[in-house]
């Protein structure tokens, strides 16, 4: 009897080991990605700290990439690059104390030390419906040519996701909560 009480209480110790293992790997701050027809689709990527991801998008006047980059700091997600192509509707034609802007080498006009965060108000979009909008997860200050290269594609032009070979991953948000969706993005703390 008493070798029965020790082999059951041996498994119910290797049980609860290996499930509070499983949860330790897993547990971490994630991007957290919800939305589709009823909110509720949720998708997470696991970002550490110092961590960059960018949402990027056609414009629908200019009919040229726009791409947001956001680093995590502190828990929180912060707005701290973005990319365009020319002036008017939507983007910003002044810089804020502390902003820089400078001329890329293939003509986008790139604003850096952003620096607000999305504590008090939510991070969202509507995905297009004419182009995709992509999420791209990594810095993408070195591969900004292969990533501009991949913006507003649909999945049924051929990317639902694509890695390139730096590890930037990209991402079609109209695969996965479809056109016109608004996508809510947030930063946040999950056990498993």
């Amino acid at each position: 009897m008493k070798k029965r009480v020790m082999g059951a209480a041996a498994i119910i110790i290797i049980i609860a080991a290996a499930l509070l293992a499983t949860v330790s790997v897993r547990a971490g701050w994630y991007l957290t990605l919800r939305g589709g027809e009823n909110g509720e689709t949720c998708v997470r990527y696991r970002l550490d700290e110092g961590d960059w991801f960018c949402v990027g998008f056609i414009h629908s006047v200019h009919k040229n990439p726009l791409i947001d980059c956001y680093q995590i700091q502190e828990h929180k997600i912060y707005v701290e690059q973005t990319y365009y192509y020319s002036f008017g509707a939507g983007v910003q034609s002044q810089l804020n104390e502390g902003e820089s802007m400078t001329l890329g080498e293939d003509g986008s006009i790139v604003v850096s030390n952003i620096h607000k965060d999305f504590e008090t108000i939510p991070l969202q979009y509507i995905v297009g419906s004419r182009s995709d909008h992509t999420l791209i997860l990594g810095d993408i200050r070195e591969d900004y040519d292969q990533v501009r290269d991949l913006v507003g594609v649909f999945p049924e032009d051929g990317m639902e996701e694509v890695t390139l070979e730096s590890g930037i991953r990209v991402i079609s948000l109209s695969a996965l909560f479809g056109r016109s969706s608004v996508v809510s993005i947030g930063y946040e703390y999950r056990l498993f």
